[in-house]
């Protein structure tokens, strides 16, 4: 499935390779409607999404806060580094960071620990390409995200988060989950007043 979808909020991959080394190590299970927190020194751990639909939020040292949803098959070490919007210094290892999600769907995660993430990344030539690719990916879809949060109109925005909801709904082969759906969350994710998001519902349901 194309990583790019309409509303630059998802991120979904396959990745073979990262899925056969990660099995090898440890698997945390998140209960469905659960805060949680991944938190310490990026060098510690990478984490990987088998299953289940995540979202995760961070904010910078700035104060600005990135929000995305991750569906089955993420690597989430990358998107930590990329949701500071340039703050190279989270992955100099010098830095703690937090990022706080909440499950939205059961989850089930893989851990690895990073030197031998890293020893992989030299020695293992397709896991090397498909962390790459995930990150181009990652990388495209952050730019994506960006352009429609700032230049498409609240129609626009609001059709492309449902029928990217539409797919996850399809990849998950489940329901979607109703906080998603919730016009506060809708109006948060997509930087919308509530009152458009209301009124702009209510026009694509007339229409």
């Amino acid at each position: 499935m194309d990583h790019i979808n309409h509303s630059g909020l998802f991120y979904w991959n396959s990745l073979p390779a990262i899925s056969h080394f990660f099995c090898r190590y440890t698997k945390i299970v998140i209960k469905a409607n659960t805060d949680f927190s991944i938190e310490g020194d990026n060098q510690q751990n990478v984490y990987f999404l088998v299953k289940g639909v995540a979202g995760l939020s961070y904010k910078n040292k700035h104060g600005t806060k990135t929000f995305i949803i991750l569906a089955e098959n993420s690597l989430i070490k990358d998107i930590i580094l990329l949701c500071a919007y340039g703050d190279i210094e989270l992955m100099s290892a010098y830095r703690a960071f937090q990022v706080v999600g909440h499950s939205y769907t059961d989850l089930e995660i893989w851990t690895m620990p990073y030197e031998d993430f890293s020893y992989l990344l030299d020695h293992d030539e397709q896991f090397f390409l498909e962390v790459s690719q995930c990150i181009y990916q990652k990388t495209d879809q952050l730019i994506h995200q960006l352009s429609i949060l700032r230049f498409s109109n609240a129609e626009t925005k609001i059709k492309g988060y449902i029928g990217d909801l539409e797919k996850l709904k399809q990849i998950e082969r489940s329901m979607i989950p109703k906080k998603l759906l919730a016009q506060k969350k809708i109006a948060e994710l997509l930087a919308i007043h509530r009152v458009t998001v209301a009124k702009t519902i209510k026009k694509l349901r007339n229409t």
